[in-house]
This record gives structure tokens, sequence and C-alpha cells, in this order.
């Protein structure tokens, strides 16, 4: 039931959008406001997914798309994981289910520059949102002892994006 309102979240997102089409500001706060709003009517713990134990991450595929396009994820982070600076390459909306993530923004120190200073950070807990466009840069840190859920919703399937090591950046000290 939960994968069924997902792909049909999808199905409309497509419908709605192009999907070669990049996603301005106003339209990623919508999609995620209508996010939210599903994720209200669904009981993620009755998916029964392996929750991340401390320093493990932990990626369910709720709605992959085989052609590349908008895709769902449910991401659950074990105390003590912290990703490295990075973008997405695509769009994305995240949602928060349980648990705290803090995401850190950064920007370039030098145009074109791998180097990135940190700009402000972002608490997502449950019934939380971010959404960022893409070429946004963040890191993320679980605040606290409680695994996290995240739905992630991206404009393009994770298999259709750059591998994560090259979408990387080093933070500077500010």
């Amino acid at each position: 039931m939960i994968e069924a309102a997902l792909q049909g979240f999808v199905t409309q997102l497509e419908r709605r959008f192009d999907p070669r089409a990049e996603l301005s500001l106003a339209d990623l706060q919508s999609v995620a406001e209508d996010l939210l709003k599903l994720c209200r009517g669904l009981d993620f713990g009755r998916l029964d997914l392996q929750e991340a134990g401390p320093g493990q991450e932990v990626l369910h595929n709720l709605s992959v798309s085989s052609k590349g396009g908008p895709s769902i994820y449910l991401v659950s982070d074990g105390p003590g994981v912290t990703s490295r600076p990075h973008e997405h390459k695509t769009w994305a909306v995240i949602v928060g289910i349980q648990g705290c993530e803090i995401n850190t923004r950064f920007q370039s120190v030098v145009k074109d520059s791998r180097q990135v200073v940190a700009v402000d950070s972002v608490n997502v807990g449950a019934g939380q949102l971010l959404w960022m466009l893409p070429d946004e840069i963040h890191a993320t840190s679980v605040l606290g002892e409680q695994a996290t859920f995240h739905l992630h919703l991206y404009g393009s399937a994770l298999h259709a994006v750059p591998p994560f090591q090259s979408r990387c950046f080093e933070a500077s000290p500010a």
C-alpha cells in the first residue's frame, strides 16, 4: 500500500512536470508540501524495514524509476553517521520521518572550486522538509542517539546520477 501510494505520487509528478526540465524553488516547495501531506497519512512502521545501527546507512528503494526518472528512497542513518559535503546533480526533496538529521549547506570558496565553506544548517526531524536544487551542496549528520528515517525524492534515480565520490567537495574552515 505504501509503495503504491508513493508510485502514484511519482506518476502524478511525471505528468505535472517535464522530466527533462529543472524545477524552480517554488515548484520544489510545492512538491515537498504535497509529499509531506501524503507521508502524514502513511504508517512507515508497517513496512518493517531495517533501521540503521550506529555508524550504518541503509537505503531502501521504495519507488525507483527504471528509466532514471523521479525516484523515492527511504534512508535510515544510524547514530554517528555523517556525509561529506556533496551535491546531488538532480533536485531533491527530503521529508523527515523519524529522528533528526542536521543538513549543513555550503557554497564554493571560489567559483568552480571543489573547496566549500559552510553557510548555514537546517535540522530535518519528523514532519520537517528540505528541498534542494541540483547544484546545492550539503553534508548531513545524525543528531542524537536515535537512528533516522528520511524519505528522499530525487528528480533522477540514484543509478542515473554520477557516482557519489565525483559529487563530493572539501570543506574549508570558516
